[in-house]
């Protein structure tokens, strides 16, 4: 199990979100608010933001595994990319080449975060995100101070893209446009099948001190009408978030002015450590809540510790649960080792039992228990012949030869030797003869090998006879049939395999 907390500051709170996950199941378990009286001018302001950060810590009654914040959407520059497919593996080398042109400062004075938002086999879509170094080097020393530091830093309003983990409603496949209303700004974030597709801060909220919709409501209808010209859907549901969403009627007055059905956000409810549930959440923990569930997504997101920024604590988490670790490592590899030995005791009387049957089997078959598989495979392919006959004798190399000579064929023998020795399993042939024509010489042989008892046969010379329309030939052979092999010595001895 795992706990991640998602930090929001604003102007006036900090406010946090526990996440618990465990087993692919996730939960919010404590929404805390601390309030700040102090400006983000006022010089008392780091003092209380410290003071702050340990009572949210000490609220939440149990150490996150990691700490989530995001660059406020005012210093982050977000934008969409289009690049070729097989670029996916140097995307990190890319992508501050195609910024150089559109960022207003130099990509090398810049810390550059990305996410793959769409993709088909020829085009990947990118979100990246640029904040210049010294703000995230300036957030970063400031959240430390608060005892606050991050292990993950998102980037403005793409930091949002974590609430579909948490509410489904958002998950649906169509787009879904996320609004998250404050004060003194407001972020869009578009969301396809659950991802942030586009996102943008507009630096116009809602206030109670003067009216300010007419300039949101413009720069809503220029921001989803970007949106739609960058090749995007237009959205079927719109929801509301944030500590300014609760002004009346501004669902209704959102559906109006972009012409999207639009409704409040319902915020999951939290339990206090499994006993009694926290009342409802106001909509401004949304962003917190996001940051929170961003953790556990586990695909690649925005992230703006990288590099030499990037969260050296890990490593001490890391140490806090070494023995832990260790433990479970060894557990495991006693199991493996258990296992293994199970299988191969397993597999040791499966292969007594199969050996035995192989005796009984043989026992019946050859008169002579084998319980060795080659011994078997040698015995069936090299069978011994027990009969005191030979097998194949010279009568029967002669009847042979004599069928292999076709009657219509005019064939004189000269000279034939057949020698059968019983102690070698081979014999050999001898043949001289006279015939009319090379092919009925090689009628002959073909016949022989046909016989399968005759093989390596060598043809000899051969000569024209004088006066006769005839030629002499020669050929050898060895004579052995299949099966038959030649003994070795310690056979020999024993008076095995006589042919």
């Amino acid at each position: 199990m795992a706990r991640f907390l998602g930090i929001d500051i604003t102007a006036t709170s900090v406010r946090g979100v526990l996440v618990k996950s465990a087993l692919r199941k996730a939960e919010v378990e404590r929404y805390v608010e601390i309030p700040l009286t102090a400006g983000p001018t006022d010089p008392a302001r780091a003092v209380e933001l410290a003071e702050a950060g340990a009572n949210l810590l000490r609220a939440l009654a149990v150490s996150p595994d990691t700490i989530a914040a995001t660059a406020p959407g005012e210093i982050a520059s977000l934008r969409a990319l289009e690049l070729p497919a097989a670029a996916r593996k140097r995307l990190a080398e890319i992508i501050p080449f195609e910024l150089e042109s559109v960022l207003p400062y130099e990509p090398s004075e810049a810390v550059i975060g990305y996410q793959i938002t769409r993709n088909t086999p020829e085009t990947l879509h990118v979100m990246t995100a640029s904040v210049q170094r010294h703000h995230v080097v300036s957030l970063l020393a400031n959240l430390r101070s608060a005892g606050l530091e991050p292990t993950e830093l998102a980037a403005g309003a793409a930091a949002l893209d974590g609430l579909p983990h948490l509410v489904p409603a958002l998950e649906a496949k169509g787009p879904v446009l996320l609004i998250d209303v404050e004060t003194d700004r407001t972020d869009v974030c578009l969301l396809q099948d659950g991802r942030c597709v586009a996102a943008r801060t507009l630096t116009v909220g809602l206030s109670s001190e003067h009216d300010s919709s007419e300039e949101l409501g413009r720069d809503l209808q220029r921001t989803l009408a970007a949106f739609l010209a960058g090749g995007l859907d237009k959205p079927t549901a719109a929801y509301v978030s944030g500590s300014a969403a609760h002004a009346e009627g501004l669902a209704s007055w959102l559906t109006t002015i972009i012409g999207v059905p639009s409704e409040l956000l319902t915020l999951p409810a939290a339990g206090a450590g499994g006993g009694s549930p926290q009342p409802s959440p106001h909509l401004g923990f949304a962003r917190a809540t996001a940051l929170a569930a961003r953790s556990i997504l586990g695909r690649q997101r925005i992230d703006l510790r990288v590099g030499d920024l990037a969260a050296t604590h890990r490593r001490v988490r890391f140490a806090d649960h070494a023995s832990l670790a260790i433990t479970c490592a060894v557990v495991v590899v006693l199991s493996a080792m258990f296992s293994l030995k199970a299988r191969q005791s397993m597999l040791t009387d499966e292969r007594d039992a199969l050996r035995a049957r192989l005796g009984t089997v043989t026992e019946e078959l050859f008169g002579e228990t084998m319980e060795d598989p080659a011994t078997v495979v040698d015995r069936i392919e090299n069978p011994r012949n027990k009969d005191p006959l030979p097998r194949f004798d010279a009568f029967d190399a002669l009847a042979a030869i004599s069928a292999a000579i076709p009657e219509e064929l005019k064939h004189e023998v000269k000279r034939m030797r057949i020698d059968v020795a019983q102690e070698k399993h081979e014999g050999r042939l001898e043949l001289q003869g006279a015939l009319e024509t090379l092919g009925n010489r090689d009628t002959i042989v073909g016949k022989l090998q046909e016989q399968g008892c005759f093989r390596d046969i060598e043809l000899g010379r051969t000569s024209p006879i004088p006066g006769q329309s005839m030629i002499n030939y020669q050929l050898e052979a060895v004579v052995q049939c299949p099966g038959e092999g030649p003994l070795d010595k310690k056979k020999k001895d024993k008076g095995e395999g006589e042919l």
